[in-house]
């Protein structure tokens, strides 16, 4: 039986209109109920070999990982991102890269609750959830853009093309520092949600109320994807983009009811990621 078979999907990646190469590269594996976005950058190859790193990181981890528990889980997929920063920084040294690096949202499953899931991002790609034709943005952006938003009304005029640029600045990126700190969140999760991950070619480009119109409008992960997909090319596509769509079907698979022992060593696991947070 497929434990993630209350989840249905589709994902496209594009080059967009400006770009010459595609630095986006996702991660889908239904099965394993993984899924995953990341945006390279550094030019040339450079962004997709980052990009593809990560993405490589993450299905080694999680490959033949349905029977593992929730926390397992989630240590490995922190374990992999640690181990694509470690391998991203060297492959920058050695090829002289000097800004190589990308961008996670990672969506991952609960592989006991199917009502439940993780979300994992560091960088601007996005995750966002439609409810009850109530759009949220569940992740907030590692840029130097958020860093001043709460400064923001301290400014009487509108920012010049330079500072909005400058804000842009990523304050955090898997290959760009030894030290790493992901975001992770615990999801509670419900029929007939939408589940959107992003990379900013698709939130550059579209505004929030147009991503919710096209969501709410929507049956199917296909037909949000390709209306997402015609919403940025006829707004230019200024830069690469990849957009997954993740729907919450009707029908929950049972959930497995783990002994004592196995649920405190998940519960143990869980709680590394938020441990090592705390104490960088």
């Amino acid at each position: 039986m497929n434990r993630f078979e209350h989840i249905s999907y589709n994902i496209c990646s594009e080059t967009g209109a400006v770009r010459d190469n595609n630095e986006d590269v996702f991660l889908s594996m239904p099965e394993e109920g993984v899924f995953a976005v990341a945006d390279g950058m550094g030019g040339a190859s450079a962004g997709e070999v980052a990009s593809s790193m990560l993405c490589d990181e993450l299905r080694e981890k999680l490959s033949q990982s349905v029977e593992d528990s929730p926390g397992l889980r989630k240590y490995n997929a922190h374990q992999a991102i640690h181990s694509a920063n470690d391998a991203i920084l060297a492959y920058a040294e050695e090829h002289h890269y000097s800004k190589m690096g990308t961008t996670l949202v990672l969506f991952l499953l609960d592989s006991w609750h199917p009502d439940k899931a993780l979300l994992c991002h560091v960088g601007d790609s996005r995750a966002y959830r439609l409810r009850k034709n109530e759009l949220t943005q569940l992740t907030t952006d590692h840029n130097i853009g958020m860093m001043m938003t709460p400064r923001r009304g301290l400014f009487r005029r509108r920012p010049s093309e330079a500072e909005e640029r400058a804000a842009r600045l990523l304050t955090r990126a898997v290959g760009i520092s030894k030290q790493l700190l992901p975001d992770w969140h615990e999801l509670d999760i419900q029929a007939g949600d939408w589940y959107l991950l992003c990379t900013d070619g698709l939130s550059t480009m579209l505004a929030d109320k147009t991503i919710r119109e096209i969501l709410k409008q929507s049956n199917t992960p296909e037909q949000a994807v390709a209306a997402l997909r015609d919403g940025i090319l006829q707004a230019g596509a200024q830069d690469n983009f990849t957009v997954c769509c993740l729907r919450v079907n009707d029908s929950f698979p049972p959930a497995i009811e783990a002994d004592e022992e196995e649920q405190k060593e998940s519960d143990y696991l869980m709680g590394i990621a938020e441990w090592r947070k705390d104490n960088a």
